[in-house]
């Protein structure tokens, strides 16, 4: 793989209580992960931020990924050379395809105009803050997974309701809201930092999605690359032969460059007969019927192994440069111990599959 090529690593919860931030290289050493990262062949951050994501509303606390974690975050990350994308959420909560819950200072808004000036101050504020600080973003992701939409629902008491429709940005029940909201954080990562490139975020990255990329072009969207998630033991997320297709057709239908901003195989697992894990088989076989080259499988079902996670991820990464891609980011590697689909132990040694990033 080039330099060039993005070997990206989402590092976002390596404050967060459960991971106390405690990382050792494998001489055991305890290092900054950023650095530790950096010594494994790792090129690019990917951080996330929550609006609040302390809002008893939640259904719990995710993690910390406040503006003030994130601006510390990024400071490290980019003192040992690294660039960064930054992922906004738009919400206190994980926003991806099953939810996308508006951030509770925004629930007074009554149209959906004032919900798009709520969305480009808050871009705006988060990302003058990282150039106060000097530690701009090189990409920057208008909303996560939003296959969906994006500020479709909200929190109450840890319920998810239905946002009215009057201001929801369903991407199939309110598209004019949807693509508004979207050009809006666009206009202001534009203005903010003007040399970074801007991502749209969709899942499901080798099943059908073009309808979304459609309209994102008929909205005459003004962006950059097209980050696709790809799960291999997601069933809708299709085969790993379909994603090397997609990839193709979307640099050639919609002249933009593509990133895996997520990828993941678990090291292990409460159960070795987890459906997840069989889809993951069928959508690592090719069609000469074979298992992708590398991968170890057993009674059908691809194994939660080291191993197997250092494989998927390198064939993930494989089959992305060779379609065109331009790289990839793994996610929730920065979990430490019994977190199935984390790359260090619970006492942060990483495992051997941090190695996947090494290109010598």
């Amino acid at each position: 793989m080039k330099e060039d090529f993005i070997r990206g690593f989402d590092a976002s919860a390596v404050n967060d209580e459960w991971n106390k931030d405690k990382y050792c290289d494998f001489d055991g050493i305890n290092k900054d992960v950023f650095e530790i990262l950096k010594l494994r062949g790792v090129n690019w951050i990917r951080l996330r931020i929550w609006n609040v994501p302390s809002n008893p509303n939640n259904p719990e606390f995710p993690g910390a990924s406040n503006l003030q974690t994130l601006l510390d975050q990024a400071s490290r990350a980019k003192a040992q050379g690294l660039k960064f994308l930054l992922d906004f959420h738009y919400s206190d909560y994980w926003a991806d395809p099953g939810k996308q819950a508006i951030p509770g200072d925004w629930l007074s808004c009554q149209t959906s105009d004032e919900v798009s000036q709520k969305l480009y101050a808050w871009t705006e504020e988060v990302l003058s803050a990282l150039n106060k600080a000097s530690v701009q973003p090189d990409m920057i992701q208008i909303g996560n997974e939003i296959n969906t939409g994006i500020l479709t629902g909200y929190y109450d008491k840890g319920k998810l309701k239905a946002l009215s429709s009057v201001i929801s940005g369903s991407s199939s029940l309110a598209q004019k809201n949807y693509t508004k909201y979207l050009a809006s954080g666009i206009e202001a990562a534009r203005k903010t930092c003007p040399d970074a490139k801007i991502m749209l975020h969709v899942a499901e990255g080798g099943g059908n999605i073009s309808w979304l990329l459609d309209m994102y072009k008929d909205a005459n969207l003004d962006y950059d690359v097209i980050g696709l998630s790809y799960y291999p033991f997601e069933k809708t997320h299709g085969t790993i032969e379909s994603l090397a297709a997609n990839i193709k057709i979307f640099r050639k239908n919609y002249g933009k460059e593509i990133v895996i901003a997520e990828t993941a195989h678990p090291w292990n697992t409460n159960n070795p007969n987890d459906a997840d894990l069989k889809n993951a088989s069928a959508n690592l076989t090719l069609k000469s019927g074979k298992l992708y080259p590398g991968i170890a499988e057993k009674n059908g079902t691809v194994l939660a192994s080291v191993q197997n996670q250092t494989a998927v991820i390198a064939s993930v990464a494989t089959v992305a440069k060779k379609s065109g891609a331009t790289g990839f980011f793994i996610w929730g590697g920065e979990y430490l111990g019994s977190w199935r689909y984390g790359m260090f132990s619970d006492k942060g040694k990483p495992l051997a599959s941090l190695k996947v990033f090494k290109t010598d």
